[in-house]
């Protein structure tokens, strides 16, 4: 039986020597708050979940009931349904889930076992096999009794325990912080080019979703204190253990993280409660909640209505500096630090905005990774220009340029590659992150910031709650300037080779 380390000085000395190395890593008219999003936009069904968890910490398992509603939202009947199964590519050494240079940092006293076994899987009310596609057990293929129609519906009900590893990622647990993400069963996406069975590789954020509704239910230790996606209300306190619910409508996963540690601070801005999680600095947890309110402010104004009642900045066990969730992002505790208020600040605002580019206008992470990493470091830029000063906006835009020079050299700096074109997480961040918010700049430039941003609030609006593609970005650029840019993102998207 392991136990839950409430001692945080192992942690802290093994990520303070990667903080500013990985600061930036990870894994935009309506009205502004609200608990529902009811929007023109939507015309379609979505799934439903309904999910109930119970926290176990003394064996460090979370057992789980969920049943999901299915709807075929494509053009084609469907014979078969996909759920990514993530925890289980943390069951075995040889398929890290972190790079092999990292794994010191994220497994601090060495690899552990972690995994979701699936114990019942029913549809229709009637028991099926629980079916894998391969021996990752990563994903779970339900066979359908029959095809399901355009706008039909199946529901699912599944039963099953989660082993949390003890790693410093987003899933798992550490001294600090229990982190309750991409541990559930969550269908896969079928698009245009079919069902998209990505497995859950090493560089950068493996995950592409649809927008659904969920109703989350947790049990837990009555001394945690919970943050997560939704909006949130205690149920009851009974033998020890607290229950909460979570009402998250149009969101496209969840995340939820408890500490025994943590203190919260809050605050407003155009109605949204913003709260931030964070231990013993109440300064430094005021410096990452006054970065989320401006950010939330910023990108309101600029591109779109922030549309839920909250939104949470988490100070959490990382390797790397941040990872973002609907209505909640995880940052790497350790920059809670005066030594990297900076850093800090940064990473909030690149994580916040997040909240539109991924968040709100979705895209596949896996295959065009650049589509919400790009515009959300050009909007971490857009943060400095319009709250910063001048000297902090030139200094940011400077470091751009020093990034790029210092990199081109050494990696093709092909901003357009799919997360398994890049060899590590090094070559994806300065080509991805960098390179992209060099594109962007370079195309700011070109057209003007003024057209970028009404083209950028075009692209956000016809694009909200659904998953974008590379052209809808390009459409409205045209829409907006009257010239079709292709060739100037090539240049940037195809790199140096």
């Amino acid at each position: 039986m392991r136990k839950f380390k409430k001692s945080m000085a192992k942690t802290i000395i093994a990520l303070m020597m990667v903080a500013l190395l990985f600061i930036f890593m990870t894994g935009c008219e309506q009205q502004t708050g609200g608990s529902s999003v009811t929007n023109d936009v939507k015309d379609v069904e979505q799934n439903n979940y309904c999910i109930n968890w119970q926290v176990d910490m003394d064996t460090q398992t979370v057992n789980g009931k969920q049943t999901v509603e299915y709807f075929n939202t494509e053009n084609v009947e469907l014979t078969e349904i996909y759920f990514h199964l993530y925890p289980n590519y943390f069951d075995d050494e040889e398929s890290l889930t972190c790079d092999e240079n990292d794994k010191n940092l994220a497994y601090l006293d060495g690899f552990e076992k972690g995994g979701i076994e699936i114990t019942s899987l029913k549809l229709n009310g009637s028991k099926i096999p629980v079916e894998y596609t391969d021996d990752t057990q990563g994903l779970l293929k339900v066979e359908l009794n029959e095809s399901l129609a355009v706008g039909e519906s199946v529901k699912l009900d599944f039963e099953y325990v989660v082993d949390m590893p003890e790693f410093a990622g987003r899933f798992g647990i550490n001294n600090n912080t229990i982190k309750m993400c991409n541990m559930y069963p969550i269908a896969a996406v079928y698009d245009d080019n079919g069902w998209n069975l990505d497995e859950y590789i090493t560089v950068g954020d493996p995950f592409y979703s649809d927008m659904s509704d969920y109703d989350v239910t947790i049990k837990l230790d009555n001394r945690l204190v919970l943050a997560g996606t939704g909006d949130k209300e205690f149920l009851n306190t009974q033998s020890g253990y607290s229950t909460y619910s979570f009402d998250c409508k149009d969101v496209r996963d969840i995340a939820y993280v408890a500490s025994y540690d943590f203190e919260v601070i809050s605050d407003t801005v155009d109605g949204i409660t913003v709260n931030s999680y964070y231990y013993l600095d109440e300064e430094m947890g005021k410096v990452a909640l006054d970065a989320a309110v401006n950010t939330i402010k910023t990108m309101n104004e600029k591109y779109g209505a922030y549309p839920y009642n909250e939104y949470n900045v988490v100070a959490t066990d990382l390797y790397y500096g941040g990872m973002e969730y609907p209505n909640l992002v995880q940052i790497n505790q350790t920059l809670y630090n005066e030594d990297y208020l900076k850093s800090l600040e940064y990473t909030v605002v690149h994580e916040t905005a997040h909240q539109w580019w991924y968040g709100l206008v979705g895209n596949d992470q896996i295959d065009y990774p650049w589509l919400d990493e790009a515009l959300t470091e050009y909007s971490t830029l857009v943060y400095y220009r319009e709250v910063k000063s001048d000297e902090e906006y030139d200094t940011q835009v400077n470091a751009v340029d020093s990034y790029y020079l210092l990199y081109e050299s050494i990696y093709p700096m092909k901003v357009g590659g799919t997360t398994r074109d890049y060899e590590n997480n090094d070559e994806y961040f300065v080509s991805v992150y960098k390179g992209g918010q060099r594109m962007m700049l370079t195309i700011e430039e070109d057209l003007g910031y003024d057209i970028l941003t009404k083209a950028l609030q075009l692209y956000f609006r016809e694009n909200e709650y659904k998953n974008a593609t590379p052209d809808d970005l390009f459409n409205a650029i045209k829409q907006e300037c009257g010239r079709d840019m292709h060739i100037d993102f090539d240049v940037f998207l195809d790199g140096n080779d």
